[in-house]
């Protein structure tokens, strides 16, 4: 009943393409907790913010590994011609996507159980590593979960692993860019707040950071952040019934058969097609970023000078004792 979770399995653990993902993920681990606590400027922030950063990252990546493979796990077959088999097999059409999915959730299992020791170790020193562990676990798997259930969605929808990719990955971008690249000053706008309000992602770590930073560990206190990520992952959910009800695919002999003809409009058509949907990707893709790092780099702006008049002053205010004993 499970040989296409097992093969998922196999093929994502026992090739060179698993390993180098999970050992890419410790590296990244590694490192942001080295830079938490050996870098002089990342050393003085309160240890619960050293923790939510590594949080924040942790989800991120899982969000970003398990949504790009989701988002191929059945366009991927299609095109190499491999899932026409699966429909001959006596497994249903649903079980065929809830399979899928459960593969990709292992894959954020695996990753989430190597970052555990790495929170236990920023944690250490204080009573936040149970809830950072938990809340992590908490908030990492319904995010995953909704972001893979509209991945494989859209996989069976598109049938083309390039498209597919893309138009996940620009899910993915949008709903990680509030948190991850707006400036604090514009979270506390109007469109700010209303944009966070309805942002799973955001909901995910404003609660992290009440717990971690504020000390909020109180899972009755968060319920006004868990709601709207069940509600996302519900409607994932609906998106992934409707679509995997059924799979439509082009017998094999017909994709020989056109193949065979040749039909170079079609060909065009199809050409123009992907590398419409390419182009408008990209396009909204560097949109995006320009924008951000354009609010960014606005509010930096007009902060620079009180900021840079501040460290004047500090800076003079320790030498200046030097400079007088020196002359002494």
């Amino acid at each position: 009943m499970f040989e296409i979770y097992q093969r998922e399995f196999s093929g994502s653990f026992y090739s060179w393409r698993g390993g180098v993902w999970i050992v890419a993920a410790a590296l990244i681990f590694s490192m942001v907790a080295y830079l938490l606590l050996t870098d002089k400027e990342l050393s003085l922030l309160d240890q619960g913010e050293m923790l939510f950063t590594l949080a924040e990252v942790i989800i991120a990546l899982g969000v970003v590994m398990s949504a790009t493979s989701a988002s191929s796990s059945i366009s991927g077959e299609i095109e190499s011609g491999t899932f026409e088999s699966l429909l001959h097999t006596p497994v249903t059409h649903r079980q065929i996507a809830m399979q899928k999915l459960l593969s990709v959730l292992t894959v954020w299992a695996l990753l989430y159980l190597v970052s555990i020791p790495y929170l236990v170790v920023v944690a250490s020193g204080t009573h936040l590593a149970l809830s950072a562990v938990l809340y992590v676990s908490l908030y990492g798997t319904l995010l995953v979960t909704g972001l893979s259930l509209i991945s494989i969605a859209i996989s069976a929808k598109l049938k083309s692993s390039k498209s597919s990719i893309m138009t996940t990955l620009m899910i993915v971008l949008i709903l990680l860019a509030p948190s991850l690249f707006f400036a604090t000053s514009l979270k506390k706008t109007d469109f700010g707040l209303a944009l966070e309000s309805i942002n799973p992602v955001s909901q995910s770590f404003n609660s992290l950071d009440s717990v971690l930073v504020d000390n909020e560990q109180a899972l009755s206190l968060q319920v006004d952040h868990v709601w709207p990520v069940v509600v996302f992952v519900l409607a994932c959910l609906l998106v992934f019934v409707f679509f995997t009800r059924q799979f439509e695919v082009k017998s094999a002999a017909l994709a020989l058969n056109l193949v065979a003809n040749n039909n170079n409009d079609d060909n065009e058509n199809l050409a123009d097609s992907v590398g419409m949907d390419v182009a408008v990707a990209v396009s909204v893709l560097f949109t995006v970023i320009f924008c951000s790092v354009l609010m960014s780099g606005c509010i930096t702006t007009f902060s620079v000078q009180p900021v840079f008049a501040a460290s004047q002053s500090s800076v003079a205010s320790i030498t200046t004792p030097l400079l007088q004993a020196m002359s002494r």
